[in-house]
């Protein structure tokens, strides 16, 4: 999760700094993103009740790759429509992927009374790598930003965003490789255990806002 904040964070720099747009502009900006999140997470408990969640905890990382890639082509005079918005959907599409099933993989042979425990430590985990990973992006890009002064402040600040974006992309393909190699996927999952697992996405998304 700490991806979307670092995208949040930086994008938002990135409309208001070098697009120029308004405070009210850069929320309508994002729209897409919590339409393209909602849509994909609701359908993802009956995904999972059927095909499993190692599978979306290996390719959804990678869709947000894909957007953080795009992130990276951006320019001075870039737009929105073909700067802004692919990444605006790939970045919640491959998140949209991965929240449901890393509550299934991180509950999976928990005990029905400690589930809501598992829950919680993942709610307080993202919380924290959301804190972590917002400081080392904005880091990076500020490392970056300040290093590059002599192309001017706005070229500088680009570059330094791109920095911020190719540094997620390795964080996400080490969470992609991490999926493919460690988590273990039921080979049957079981149907009745879903109800149960989008109580605790709701929870978890909750507590997350």
């Amino acid at each position: 999760m700490w991806v979307r904040l670092g995208a949040f964070f930086l994008l938002t720099l990135y409309l208001q700094g070098v697009m120029h747009l308004s405070p009210v502009m850069t929320g309508l900006a994002f729209l897409p993103f919590p339409v393209t999140l909602g849509f994909v997470s609701t359908r993802m408990p009956k995904l999972v009740g059927r095909y499993g969640f190692k599978r979306f905890l290996v390719v959804g990382p990678l869709v947000v790759v894909l957007g953080m890639l795009w992130l990276t082509l951006l320019h001075s005079g870039s737009s929105y429509w073909f700067g802004i918005l692919p990444a605006a959907i790939l970045i919640p599409l491959g998140l949209g992927m991965t929240m449901m099933p890393t509550i299934a993989a991180a509950t999976s042979g928990v005990p029905a009374h400690e589930a809501g425990i598992a829950s919680g430590l993942i709610s307080t985990s993202q919380q924290m790598g959301g804190a972590l990973g917002l400081s080392i992006l904005s880091g990076i890009a500020a490392s970056v930003t300040t290093g590059a002064l002599h192309l001017g402040s706005i070229e500088a600040s680009i570059h330094g965003y791109h920095a911020a974006f190719f540094a997620s992309v390795g964080f996400l393909l080490l969470a992609s490789t991490a999926a493919l190699l460690v988590i273990r996927s039921p080979k049957k999952p079981i149907a009745g255990d879903i109800e149960a697992l989008q109580n605790s996405q709701l929870q978890s998304s909750l507590s997350n806002h």
